[in-house]
Formats: C-alpha cells, structure tokens, sequence
C-alpha cells in the first residue's frame, strides 16, 4: 500500500510539474507574441529595418530595379513572408503599403496542403482555382493566359500567368484588374511550400490572351528568372 502511495505521489508530482511547465510555456508564448507583435509594428514603421527583414526573409542582398520593402514577417520553424511594393520607403513613422506593381514570398511548413491539386493547377491539368484558395492563397482568377517551367537558384519553379486580381494594403490598392504570375517553388529534400505571387497592371486590358505583348512583364519567362534571381530561393 505504501508503494501503491508513493507511485501515486510521484504521479501527481509529475502533473503538477507539468501543469506548471504547460503555463509557463503558454506564459512565454505570451510574452513572445506580444514581443513579435511590438517588432512587427516597429519595424512596420521604420524604413530600415524593414529593409532589413525583409532582405533577410528572401535571402536577398539586393531587390530587382524598382520594388521596395514593404513588410516582412515570421514565425520560428513555421512560415516566413515577405511584401515588396514599387511606393519608395516613407519616412521615419510611416507605415508602407502597395502601390501599382508588388510582390508576395510565402514558405512555410506543409502542413497537410494537397500538393497533387496544387500541381495539377500548375502543370494545366485542371484551371480550377480552387485549388489556390484549399491551400491558402486568395486571388480572383479572371483568365489563364499561360504556364511553364524554369530553373532557377536550384529550384524548379512552376508558374502560371493570369489576369486577375489582388488585394491588399489598408488602402485597397491593387484591387483593379491586373496581369500576375504565380509560383510554386520547389526545391530539392524541402519541407516547406514556397510560393511566389508577383503582379502588375494589366499592359493592355483590351488585348485578347494571344495577343498581348508580355515583354518585361511576370508573365516574360526571361523578366520572371530576373527577378527572381535576386533571390536565394532555396535558403
């Protein structure tokens, strides 16, 4: 019986223990995001290191010819993301938003997403954009105008180019119909889903698909690895 005591104190030991470790985990995860959500907003604030966060984020050293940070964000060991946008940096206290043309990095952890229907929007089987929006990625596709295949940093990118739209920024900026190219990164041995959503006005809105002149633009393979190029996709 005695024994049968000393189990059953061990036992309640450990639940209290680890009762207590469970709320100073929550604790800490607590004073972490409260920590993140101050940085997020101090840096949402101030030019440089914004700049700083995002170049980190995209593993970049220099950002293509006209595009700036706008905002960077992570979670440890979950996703990282990174906003550029073609409205030059403000100043110290002003927080920045999109403009006319900008770019949109995700990786995070695949937590589950359908890859098979994701390659299959990709690699044209099917044009249903559902498949964009089951794994968490909000864009009103108007109009498929093509899709291919590059090298680039090691990774295999996919894309396709679309009209469509994108919004976001608390202005609602970028919300009229434009011309973007998204990209399903991938990489060799990777745990994490990686995409790329660059976008832009629409060159020549009344121009049907097989005639619009792309040059220079996400929907330009060659301007697509340029820009991309500023990137270390893979890190």
């Amino acid at each position: 019986m005695a024994d049968n005591k000393t189990v059953f104190a061990y036992i309640g030991i450990g639940c209290v223990v680890i009762v207590g470790l469970m709320a100073i985990a929550a604790g800490a995860c607590g004073v972490w995001v409260y920590s993140e959500a101050q940085r997020f907003e101090a840096e949402a604030r101030d030019p440089e290191a914004r700049g700083e966060r995002v170049l980190s984020v995209l593993g970049a050293e220099t950002l293509p010819d006209g595009y700036y940070p706008m905002i960077g964000f992570s979670v440890p060991f979950v996703m990282e993301t990174a906003l550029l946008t073609d409205e030059e940096p403000q100043g110290e206290g002003e927080e920045a938003d999109f403009g006319e043309r900008g770019f949109i990095y995700i990786k995070m952890l695949r937590f589950g997403q359908d890859e098979e229907e994701l390659r299959d929007y990709f690699e044209g089987r099917t044009d249903n954009a559902d498949a964009l929006r089951d794994n968490g990625i909000s864009i009103n596709v108007d109009e498929v105008i093509r899709r291919g295949t590059f090298e680039q940093s090691g990774a295999e990118v996919l894309y396709v180019v679309q009209r469509g739209r994108v919004s976001m920024g608390r202005r609602g900026r970028g919300r009229g119909k434009g011309l973007a190219s998204m990209s399903l990164i991938e990489c060799a041995d990777d745990s994490r889903l990686r995409m790329g959503i660059w976008f832009v006005p629409d060159p020549d809105p009344e121009a049907d698909a097989d005639t619009l002149d792309l040059t220079g633009t996400p929907g330009d393979a060659e301007a697509m690895q340029e820009f991309y190029g500023h990137f270390s996709l893979c890190g």
